[in-house]
């Protein structure tokens, strides 16, 4: 096919139409498809599993009389419910991972009638301020678990008792689990 060029009268060829290239189709995922995970190079990824676990949530008398009529130096300040409810909502998790990754650690108190129960301090910088909550852990059942609030006082020098643990939260949802070993607070491990 020829056309006639405008300006100097000769025969030019139609220029050929270009191939357009297809549109690509993106990527298909495959359910049998292996992959890498933490454990092997390759593994199928079946699906996860969300197990629910409740808490019941309770505040101790003791704790609630240092609330409300404070102790015999006056009443304590910071240590309203609602500060102390949200720390305890931000260590489960932390909690939770200590008990998986430091060997002696274990927060959960599974027989109540057997001697002292175990309690732990959870530690959060509030302004100014140290808030410490002081908590016990009761297995109820496979689904259940029972949290106390004991007591809670704001102090920077608050003390930890000889074997007790303490969990320092930090604004970034980071934290640190420390020991109090024979009067010395010893650092355990961090996340």
């Amino acid at each position: 096919m020829t056309t006639e060029h405008a300006q100097s009268g000769e025969p030019v060829k139609a220029k050929r139409p270009r191939i357009q290239p297809k549109p690509s189709n993106p990527a298909i995922e495959d359910s049998l498809d292996l992959i890498e995970n933490k454990s092997k190079r390759k593994s199928r990824h079946i699906k996860i599993l969300i197990e629910e676990v409740s808490t019941v949530f309770c505040l101790a008398e003791h704790y609630l009389e240092r609330h409300l009529f404070g102790d015999v130096n006056g009443p304590r300040k910071g240590i309203d419910p609602t500060q102390v409810e949200r720390l305890v909502n931000e260590s489960v998790k932390h909690l939770i991972f200590y008990a998986c990754h430091a060997k002696l650690f274990s927060f959960l108190n599974m027989d109540p009638l057997n001697g002292q129960a175990q309690r732990l301090v959870l530690r959060k910088e509030i302004g100014e301020e140290t808030l410490n909550v002081v908590i016990e852990v009761h297995f109820l059942n496979l689904t259940k678990y029972e949290l106390t609030v004991i007591t809670a006082m704001c102090h920077p020098k608050f003390e930890v008792f000889d074997g007790q643990y303490a969990i320092q939260i930090e604004e970034d949802d980071t934290s640190t689990l420390y020991q109090n070993k024979r009067g010395s607070i010893q650092k355990i491990c961090s996340i």
